[in-house]
């Protein structure tokens, strides 16, 4: 990205990822409230700007989904959280449990270099420990 990472934009994005990606629904104000447990006047700020940095297309009625640049943001920061739990819980020997405040802090600002050497040494996991798919990066077969 070429500003400096937003740790709350990321949040909506790896929100919009489970709702429009994992589930496949269509990511209107309440269900990205819900999914983070905020209220939905709070989205609609949010959205306005994450569409003024080119991360989303959102219209009110049909909510928001990625634009290329905001799709690849969010794979980033998915794939960077799952596979720092998937380090913790395996390698590590970190509760599943206690494992997400440590995995959050870290998916922001971890380089590509770093997810992929940790994924390859995990052998290239398609799941986190609990259970959520990982996205595929450049080092996977």
């Amino acid at each position: 990205m070429d500003e400096m990472p937003s740790v709350s934009i990321d949040e909506y994005l790896e929100a919009l990822w489970v709702i429009r990606i994992e589930r496949a629904q269509t990511a209107k104000n309440k269900n990205v409230a819900k999914q983070l447990s905020i209220a939905p006047p709070s989205v609609t700020q949010m959205f306005e700007k994450m569409r003024a940095r080119g991360l989303i297309k959102y219209d009110k009625h049909s909510g928001a989904d990625f634009t290329r640049k905001g799709k690849g943001r969010a794979r980033y920061i998915v794939r960077n959280h799952r596979l720092m739990e998937s380090l913790l819980v395996d390698v590590v020997g970190v509760k599943p449990s206690k494992v997400e405040y440590t995995a959050c802090g870290a998916e922001h600002y971890m380089p590509e270099e770093v997810a992929n050497a940790i994924c390859t040494y995990l052998g290239h996991p398609r799941e986190c420990p609990h259970g959520d798919p990982i996205p595929k990066g450049k080092c996977c077969p």
